[in-house]
């Protein structure tokens, strides 16, 4: 079954509320929340359940020197803006102006928090032309594009590999230029090589396969397309993720988006016993992506259920020797060639706020629940939500060095800070407040 909340039970309860126009639960929820990882994740999927309501808006009204209201007024802002201009909306340019206010002071009033840089990021996907400074920013390695680097720099300065951060940041290659499989590959590639153990950016690679394998099964349906899965690229991608990503991450933060899409890649390069592992993390829950790739009708939640279901019986079988699975490989170095055999496309628009929620993500999950009204209605897929950054003044940034939690710099070039962070516990530079 699909939930966006899947293991984290105090969030299951604060969306349950919200859906019935209660914020108590979400504001007792996000002032327990002690870390970053958790806070991103959290506010993404209350704000894809909140964005058809005005349960945000009663909550800040009601108590209007809250930075938690703030924040996440500013994530129903972005997720509004989204929505209304993956539908086409006339008001698109009104609600991201009014996004874009929301995220400005939001960054004054809370400059520790990666969330206002992160749905900065998320806008930059509205920012098609890349007309504003932030957008047209200059990359840190020769083979990435010009983007909003800026932005992802400050997301990262606040909590190092934030996940969502991250994803946006892939949405924004593939959403500007077209199909986006070289600009997405480069960048994964660019990620792997420099991401630590434990980071769910090293799940990114299983992404942008699944995104090629779908365009290919549209171009030429046929099971010829498996093949995709269990080339070399691909299986290195996978092992990678499990053995560099999952055997060493916190299960708390783990997002249930990048594991399905774990799942997925583990048992389509025959990797059944690795599979298994994943699946029993999972326990019964399924986001629609990546599964829904492999059916006739991804509009059709259940065909998508169904994929998984099979899957999971037939790694689970291999696990408990009912069936032969094949013996993982060996652990992968963190680094080398990341990407997913040269080419491949980012994460599909809408998924979550990972709708995820995005988380993850992005909702975390697949899709959200939402309410209805105007622009605010729609549904988000849950692993394309994810990731807001934030910009340099000048765009330029110190020499490149891979991200190491103790190191000076990090691979964006931004001081490096070691030690336990949280939602305002954290010290960090006053930021540049962008403009759109």
């Amino acid at each position: 079954m699909y939930h966006p909340a899947a293991h984290d039970d105090g969030l299951r309860m604060a969306l349950q509320d919200l859906r019935t126009g209660r914020w108590m639960s979400m504001r007792k929820l996000l002032a327990g929340t002690e870390c970053w990882t958790l806070w991103t994740a959290r506010t993404q999927v209350l704000a894809a359940a909140a964005a058809g309501s005005t349960v945000v808006q009663a909550w800040r009204e009601e108590e209007p020197e809250s930075t938690a209201a703030l924040v996440m007024h500013t994530r129903v802002s972005v997720e509004r803006t989204l929505r209304a201009h993956r539908t086409g909306h006339p008001r698109t340019a009104e609600l991201a102006h009014e996004a874009w206010q929301a995220c400005r002071v939001a960054v004054r009033e809370a400059p520790a928090d990666p969330v206002p840089w992160v749905c900065l990021l998320a806008l930059a996907q509205v920012d098609r032309r890349r007309a504003s400074a932030e957008c047209a920013t200059r990359p840190p390695e020769p083979l990435l594009p010009t983007g909003p680097w800026g932005l992802l720099e400050q997301a990262d300065r606040r909590d190092p590999c934030n996940r969502e951060a991250y994803h946006r940041m892939l949405q924004c290659l593939k959403t500007w230029s077209g199909d986006g499989r070289t600009d997405s590959v480069h960048f994964v590639r660019w990620v792997v090589s420099w991401a630590p153990r434990g980071a769910s950016l090293l799940a990114l690679p299983l992404y942008v396969s699944a995104d090629l394998y779908r365009a290919q099964r549209r171009r030429a349906p046929g099971r010829a397309l498996e093949l995709h899965w269990i080339t070399e690229h691909a299986v290195g991608d996978a092992e990678r993720a499990l053995h560099c990503w999952f055997d060493h991450a916190d299960r708390a933060t783990r997002s249930p988006l990048d594991l399905n899409y774990l799942a997925h890649a583990l048992w389509a390069a025959r990797l059944y016993d690795g599979a298994a592992r994943v699946f029993e993390e999972l326990g019964p829950y399924a986001t629609p992506l990546p599964w829904a790739y492999r059916t006739g009708d991804p509009d059709r939640p259940e065909l998508a259920e169904e994929e998984f279901l099979r899957a999971r019986e037939r790694c689970l079988a291999a696990a408990t020797g009912t069936a032969g699975g094949r013996a993982p490989g060996r652990t992968p170095a963190n680094g080398g060639s990341g990407g997913s055999g040269g080419s491949g496309e980012g994460e599909g628009e809408g998924a979550s706020a990972d709708g995820s929620g995005g988380g993850v993500g992005g909702s975390e999950g697949g899709r959200a629940a939402h309410a209805d009204s105007g622009p605010g209605r729609g549904s988000e897929d849950a692993g394309d939500d994810a990731a807001d950054a934030a910009e340099d003044a000048d765009g330029s940034y110190g020499p490149y060095s891979p991200y190491e939690p103790h190191r000076a710099r990090g691979p964006l070039g931004a001081p490096g800070r070691a030690g336990p962070r949280g939602p305002y516990g954290s010290v960090v530079p006053p930021p540049r407040v962008p403009t759109p």
